[in-house]
Formats: C-alpha cells, sequence, structure tokens
C-alpha cells in the first residue's frame, strides 16, 4: 500500500452567498501497483459546509487518473479538507486489518499491560476542580487512565511492559499507574470534556448553527481531525470516553479512558482500533463512528456494547516509566541557531519530539543548552539511531551548544533525546 495522493484544500469567503464547486486531482499510479482507496477529512467546516468524492478511478485501475471532489458552504465561512489517495501492489493484507488502515505500532497483545483494570480497595481519588474537590471512588473502581498512560510510556521508552500480575497497593508500578491517572486528567482543566459532554442538556445531534453545541458535531468535526493528525504522526492517543449524562459530578468516575492505537475509513464509516485496559489480551476493541453528517442522527457504538455518548482526545505527556530507570538532567532546546527562535524544557529525556506535546521540536533543534546531566541524541523516535563519535554514541555534558552542525549532527534533524548515567563523549 503506498499513499500517492496527500492534499490539502482550502475555500473561503467573507460574501453571505453561498458557494458550491469541484475541485479535482490527478493521480499517477506507481509501475506495477493498482489503484484502491481515497479517504476525504474534512479538517475545517461550519454547519452547512462538506466535501464528498465525486468521481474517482475504479478499482485495480492503472497508469494515470483523476479524483474529483465537490464542496459546498453556506456563505462567509471557510471550508477544509484533506484527501488522500492510496494504491496497491495486489498483495493480500495478512491478518483482520485493511491494508489502508493506519497503524502506530502499539499492539495491544505486546505493549498492553497483563493485567485488567480492577484493583482492591484503595483510599479515594479526589480531584481538585473549580466546583471544589470532587471524589470520583477508589482503585476498586479501575485506574484506566493510570494504565492507559502508563502503557504508552513504556512503549515511547522502547521498553517491554513488566511481565507481572496486578500489582498490589504500595508496588512501585501500582503507585506509578495512579500517579499517571492523576496525570491523565491534566487538572485543573481538563476534566472540562467531560463535564461538557455529560450534560444531559446537550444534543446529541443538531441542525444549522445549533450543531455546534452538539456532541456529533464536538467527536466528528473537532476532535477526529486532531485524533487522526495524532495517529497519522505514529503517535498512540489516549480517548476520554464519555458513557453517563448527568450533571452530577460524582458520576465523572462512570467514565473511561482508553487509546487509539490506529484507524481505517471507508464509506465514511471510521473504525478506531483501541486498547481498553478492562480488556486484557484483546485487539478487537473498537469504536466506530459515521462522519458523513454530525448535523444529523450520528451512530456512534462501542464494540463491547458498552455506552458511548462522545469521545475526545486526551493531552499526553510522556513521563519515564520506572524500570527505565531514568536519569537526572535538564536541557533546553532551541528552533534555530544561537539560542533563538522558540524553545522547549526537557527533563530526563524525550522519546519522541513530535508527542502533542512537543510537536513543534520534530526534526526542528538547531541548537540547545544542557542544564545538568550528560545527554545523547538520536535521529528516530525511540532511542533509535544514536549518533555517533569515533565509534561510540556522542555524549555531551553541561554546557551552550549555538549549533548543532558543529557537533557532526545535521541541523533539523534529532527525533529523541535523553539523559544517560554515562560518560561524556564530545
Amino acid at each position: 500500500m503506498s499513499k500517492i495522493l496527500n492534499q490539502m484544500k482550502r475555500h473561503a469567503s467573507l460574501l453571505p452567498a453561498p458557494k458550491r464547486g469541484v475541485d479535482t486531482f490527478s493521480l499517477s499510479l506507481p509501475a506495477g501497483e493498482t489503484f484502491h482507496s481515497c479517504r476525504l477529512t474534512l479538517l475545517e467546516a461550519v454547519p452547512g459546509a462538506g466535501a464528498r468524492i465525486l468521481s474517482q478511478p475504479g478499482d485495480n485501475a492503472g497508469g494515470q487518473g483523476q479524483v474529483s471532489v465537490e464542496w459546498w458552504h453556506p456563505g462567509a465561512a471557510r471550508l477544509r479538507y484533506q484527501l488522500e489517495a492510496f494504491s496497491s501492489d495486489g498483495q493480500a493484507a495478512s491478518g483482520p486489518v485493511s491494508p489502508s488502515a493506519v497503524m502506530t505500532g502499539f499492539d495491544p497483545l505486546v505493549h498492553g499491560f497483563r493485567f485488567n483494570n480492577a484493583f482492591p480497595p484503595h483510599p479515594h481519588i479526589q480531584l481538585p476542580t473549580p466546583f471544589g474537590r470532587i471524589r470520583i471512588g477508589d482503585a476498586k473502581n479501575g485506574l484506566c487512565g493510570g494504565m492507559v498512560f502508563a502503557a504508552l510510556d513504556y512503549f515511547h521508552a522502547g521498553q517491554p511492559v513488566p511481565e507481572t500480575k496486578k500489582p498490589p497497593s504500595g508496588d512501585i508500578l501500582f503507585d506509578y499507574i495512579v500517579k499517571r491517572l492523576y496525570d491523565s486528567f491534566n487538572l485543573p482543566f481538563g476534566i472540562g470534556g467531560y463535564i461538557e459532554l455529560m450534560q444531559p442538556s446537550l444534543p446529541d445531534y443538531a441542525a444549522g448553527f445549533n450543531a455546534l453545541s452538539s456532541r456529533a458535531w464536538r467527536v466528528a468535526r473537532q476532535e477526529w481531525p486532531i485524533i487522526k493528525t495524532l495517529l497519522d504522526a505514529g503517535q498512540p492517543c489516549p480517548l476520554g470516553l464519555v458513557r453517563v449524562k448527568s450533571t452530577d459530578l460524582r458520576k465523572l468516575g462512570e467514565n473511561h479512558q482508553v487509546m487509539a492505537y490506529g484507524y481505517d475509513v471507508k464509506d465514511d464509516q471510521l473504525t478506531l482500533f483501541i486498547y481498553d485496559p478492562n480488556y486484557q489480551d484483546n485487539d478487537k476493541i473498537r469504536i466506530t463512528l459515521d462522519l458523513s453528517d454530525p448535523e444529523g442522527p450520528t451512530a456512534m457504538t462501542y464494540s463491547t456494547s458498552e455506552p458511548l455518548f462522545a469521545f475526545f482526545h486526551v493531552r499526553y505527556r510522556f513521563n519515564p516509566p520506572p524500570v527505565e530507570s531514568a536519569t537526572q538532567g535538564r536541557i533546553l532546546v532551541f528552533e534555530h541557531r544561537n539560542f533563538e527562535g522558540r524553545a522547549k524544557d526537557i527533563s530526563f529525556g524525550s522519546p519522541n519530539l513530535s508527542l502533542s506535546e512537543d510537536g513543534f521540536f520534530d526534526d526542528q533543534v538547531s541548537s540547545f543548552i544542557i542544564a545538568s546531566g550528560n545527554w545523547m541524541f538520536y535521529k528516530h523516535s525511540g532511542f533509535r539511531s544514536p549518533y555517533m563519535r569515533a565509534g561510540k554514541p556522542l555524549v555531551l555534558g553541561p554546557g551552550q551548544y549555538p549549533s548543532v552542525e558543529a557537533l557532526g549532527i545535521a541541523e533539523d534533524d534529532i527525533s529523541s533525546l535523553r539523559a544517560v548515567n554515562l560518560p561524556v563523549n564530545g
């Protein structure tokens, strides 16, 4: 499977008159490959605006081809969409996943914990919120967000999850998962997504500009483009699942957190591949969503048949897992030479500078200041392919480094970095 087209198109008008048109895109199929499919994603739209694939090459077509996209908006509005097209080499896909699916490499059978999200009683978890402290239950009701964040930490660090049964209260792993549970709420404002989408007064869908305050619009037009961007970049995306409609904030704990690690779209039907810590060793969990018209009834299902009213992306920041034996250190990386441009302050390390919190800095580091610790730098995410000097990994200590090129590192090439317990070699 090859991506042979990836185009962004934008239409905007200041005039109130409705607009409609057709965009045409040319395709060139690689030798020995045939046309497979197209995928259209609305990245920015208002109610009454949309786009659809009008025509495309037939199945198994080769050579040259065209795709036509019809678009429309109600006037005084903007519309932006992404069109992707794929070719196939004719080889049958192995396994249950479609060849057009986008996968990040996370596998619940490999990278998920070996125990379910159910624990003995533990002191009640209380969340400080703008409405006061809210008690959402204890560990026996689950640590789903902590398990999702912790599993993602191990994945990004390139470390296997511990081959262990359920850790008891007070165990290092248990305490780490509890800490990551708190982190997953992104306090004080991170729980706002749950509170907003739980409101019974919020419609599941609505027409016209009332759609902007509906769950269907929020998920299909606002959250899905963000989730897609992260998954396209190879980043598994934690999701908050809204499973209850209530004004009683004590029911926050009835919601859930999972992780999307891949997706597929066929005929406006989105399938998200889900790691759910409630289901140990299960790679069959899916969310499905009809993307075609969030101004009307919008089908949204969870494959376990549990309720699902809405979902949204949860902001994630890497934290070194306990087995990583993280070395203390601090570094400031800069966008341009001589410590100019945007800056990022990193402690311990970053396994992937394209993570949502660090997105700008993937392949965008031109200078840095090491405040403490000794540091190694890598060409790829996950601490892979270290930069070398004299046959050994390049390790730098505290100091100012106004140009990475002077160190033998190509400018705008660093994808991960970490503090290490190794002597300086640079």
